[in-house]
């Protein structure tokens, strides 16, 4: 039998997910079995930003009372179509609009300064992306979060990557390391640490990790200076967390994905970048730990790697096999207490400095209204207005007067990783324009997709040539648009319509929609985009410039 405390060591070593709006009987019995010290929320925990911080002030204070010190409580606000808090200025941008938004404004400033007058130009820009980390964190550590699982610093160089995409800053890994450090200060400038991820990089693969163990064959000297170098740069910024991808990097540890490498996590990690703060793994409950390994295993090797925080999201039964196996692995002598107090004292070390050694003030009604700030809600949109990019040619519209058809997708969570409620870029557009609008869910199949094809027929058939604005998520991985798309391609080369695309996701459908004499593009579908998309087209004004090479 391990010790008390060891117990107590091994508890803070994981970060455990529950699934309701309130302490539940899994969280409760999280803290009395295996005395969990940590706690992530998803959109089932958060119900708007004053029942959040409710729920965070009940399980701070039942963990104080339990253990003697505050969780961290963590969540994943990216901003975009990664985000958990979404009510009011609680939505941000997400990367790939953060990264148009600096690039398009770098450009512009880049065609008429020079010198001093041109940096300081620039420098305005990473001060907004900085002021809005900055009121992110804020409004979190009000809702009791005081861990962020961002920024995201993935190089997105892998076009077909079903899992980051937009999720990224852009596929420049020098654009990404200043954006994503400018993100990483202003969140700790709001009271949060934000958790730079996916270690060492998950940005060129074909595959979800939430599926099985994605493979990079990327020769190590190039990934040192592509995929790698913006973790790098962070951590010599300061970066005090992270989070790590479970991607194989073959030309680096062959054998292992990175949450389980030594060579990635102690002697990169540790030893030639120098990082001192807490590793963290990405959810042992995804198939690339749980099925190949299963996740006690998994945790072992995990902490035999260096982690620090073990992540098990979902399941009681999940934490069960972890921390038992842990228990084991220290009564057979697999892992020595010395390596579980190592862990441990980076824990208690950054949650002292964060000052959750004491008890939690937690103010649900500050929260609240925090969230309906005017100056917060400005800061978000003024950063997403600027990131609307006009892809090819010239948006020649009168959104309200001109004839047209709206044919739109629904959004809904399109991965694992994805948490959002459910939009309509066509409903949206028929409300503010009054347009005819045809509206499939995202991945419409037949008889979905033939049903709209005759609607399309229907109106092209009363009128010679009919103007069309098609809106799209991520289309390359659906086939249902990819027909849609097909059909007005064909209509369009007989010269019966005129197709103007709206790339709701990440940019890379470009290639599916070449055909269409206007693309444009808005990184990611939320409230946050609509609002701006439909102000860029009342406006013909276009700031944003792609940061992913097309």
């Amino acid at each position: 039998m391990i010790s008390k405390e060891l117990k107590f060591m091994v508890g803070q070593m994981i970060m455990a997910g529950f699934p309701s709006p309130f302490v539940d009987d899994q969280a409760k019995k999280l803290l009395s079995d295996y005395q969990v010290g940590n706690f992530i929320y998803f959109a089932r925990n958060i119900q708007g930003a004053e029942s959040c911080a409710r729920l965070s002030k009940e399980l701070s204070d039942l963990t104080f009372e339990t253990l003697n010190i505050c969780p961290f409580i963590s969540t994943d606000q990216e901003g975009g179509i990664v985000s958990r808090l979404i009510e009011g200025a609680a939505l941000i941008p997400g990367a790939a609009a953060t990264g148009a938004a600096v690039a398009g404004a770098v450009y512009r400033n880049s065609q008429d300064r020079t010198g001093a007058v041109l940096e300081k130009a620039n420098n305005m820009i990473y001060l907004k992306v900085r002021s809005v980390s900055r009121s992110s964190g804020e409004i979190q550590r009000a809702c009791g979060i005081n861990l962020d699982l961002a920024p995201d610093l993935d190089v997105n160089i892998e076009p077909a990557n079903p899992i980051i995409g937009a999720r990224s800053l852009g596929d420049d890994p020098a654009m990404v390391a200043k954006i994503g450090i400018c993100q990483m200060e202003g969140l700790r400038e709001g009271g949060v640490v934000g958790s730079i991820k996916h270690y060492p990089g998950h940005g060129n693969v074909r595959s979800d990790s939430h599926l099985g163990i994605p493979v990079n064959d990327t020769p190590k000297e190039v990934l040192m200076e592509t995929e790698f170098k913006p973790f790098e740069e962070a951590i010599r910024a300061g970066a005090k967390a992270l989070l790590t991808s479970h991607v194989r990097y073959t030309d680096v540890d062959p054998d292992n994905p990175a949450t389980l490498s030594k060579v990635i996590i102690t002697d990169l990690l540790r030893d030639t970048y120098g990082f001192n703060g807490i590793a963290m793994t990405d959810c042992l409950e995804m198939d690339a730990i749980r099925a190949a390994y299963g996740c006690g295993e998994g945790a072992v090797r995990a902490i035999e790697a260096g982690i620090d925080i073990l992540t098990v999201s979902h399941t009681y039964e999940a934490v069960k096999e972890v921390a038992e196996a842990i228990y084991q692995a220290i009564e057979s002598g697999r892992i020595s207490p010395e390596r579980i107090r190592e862990s441990f004292d980076r824990i208690i070390g950054l949650k002292q400095e964060m000052g959750l050694d004491k008890k939690q003030e937690i103010d649900p009604i500050r929260a609240g209204d925090m969230v309906q700030t005017s100056g917060r809600l400005l800061l978000a949109q003024d950063l997403m207005e600027g990131a609307i990019t006009l892809l090819k040619g010239d948006f020649d519209l009168d959104p309200a007067k001109d004839d047209y058809l709206v044919v739109s997708f629904d959004q809904s969570a399109s991965n694992r990783a994805e948490d959002m409620r459910p939009l309509s870029f066509g409903d949206k557009m028929s409300a503010q324009f009054q347009k005819k609008v045809i509206n499939l869910s995202l991945n419409a199949e037949s008889p979905e997709v033939e049903n709209a094809i005759r609607q399309i027929d229907e109106a092209l058939s009363q009128k010679e040539k009919t103007k069309v604005i098609l809106g799209l998520y991520n289309a390359r991985f659906r086939s249902g648009q990819k027909e849609i798309i097909q059909a007005l391609r064909e209509r369009a080369e007989q010269g019966k319509i005129e197709v103007t695309t709206v790339l709701l996701g990440a940019p890379y459908d470009f290639d599916l929609v070449r055909f269409a004499p206007c693309v444009i593009t808005t990184y990611e579908y939320t409230r946050l985009s609509l609002e701006a998309l439909l102000d860029a087209m009342k406006h013909h004004d276009f700031p944003g410039k792609s940061p992913f090479k097309l």
